[in-house]
């Protein structure tokens, strides 16, 4: 079977932490190789084609961004653009660059072959057609659901979302709290200031007049704080109290 990585692009400090703090130790991990970080991973090794790898990088990569903004209040995404193949000569193959559209991949692969001397194969002619459609079939949990929506900016629709793909999973607001990972006090200065158009004004999830806000609203940066320490303990499944108001 051959062996995969995907070349990590970002900021040194990012990348860093990646490897020492996020994905230190398999089954998917980030090593500092020469001059650049690379993300491995067991499930890379079961696939066969460049495409297929490429998919699944590209699924893996929003719940990776989400998790280091777990991890990490200031983190910065982090982005790939080609997967390569280790060769059983110790040589890299199949560089792939790849374009994405809304909806679908749209994969433009030129096959490079380097042997393990430098020397470096001329491409075989281009596949025809608009190149291969890939869809990444793999089974999405509820953390993979909030770690996806907790990498992207934060906003009140984004973070809701956290909210709620926890909140269902543990059996609605009385699971969060009775896990002592909030106050239901917090909870619903957090769920009305999200909603209310008179607290957060045009990125609120409503636009109706009627929904009040709390007497003491959140400001997206607590909310930030709060979702993040919420998905921390969920994704850890720990029971510290939280007494913060």
């Amino acid at each position: 079977m051959p062996r995969w990585f995907v070349p990590l692009q970002g900021s040194p400090i990012e990348l860093s932490r990646l490897a020492t703090h996020v994905l230190p130790a398999p089954p998917l991990w980030v090593t500092h190789e020469g001059d650049e970080y690379r993300l491995y991973g067991s499930d890379f090794d079961r696939l066969t084609s460049a495409e297929d790898v490429y998919a699944l990088a590209r699924t893996l990569l929003p719940r990776i961004n989400g998790l280091g903004r777990v991890r990490f209040p200031d983190w910065e995404p982090i982005t790939f653009d080609r997967v390569v193949q280790i060769g059983d000569d110790g040589g890299h193959h199949h560089s792939v660059w790849a374009t994405v559209e809304v909806g679908r991949i749209r994969v433009a692969a030129q096959a490079l072959v380097t042997r393990a001397d430098g020397t470096v194969d001329p491409p075989p002619p281009p596949p025809s057609g608009d190149g291969a459609l890939v869809a990444a079939v793999r089974s999405e949990s509820a953390q993979d659901r909030a770690l996806r929506f907790f990498s992207h900016e934060p906003s009140w629709s984004n973070l809701y979302k956290v909210y709620e793909v926890i909140r269902d999973d543990v059996g609605g607001e009385k699971g969060i709290t009775g896990k002592g990972w909030a106050t239901g006090k917090r909870c619903e200065r957090f769920t009305r200031s999200a909603n209310s158009y008179l607290a957060s004004g045009d990125q609120a999830r409503h636009a109706s007049m009627r929904d009040l806000p709390p007497p003491k609203p959140m400001q997206l940066p607590e909310a930030t704080d709060f979702i993040r320490s919420l998905l921390n303990r969920w994704l850890m499944q720990g029971d510290a109290i939280d007494e913060t108001q």
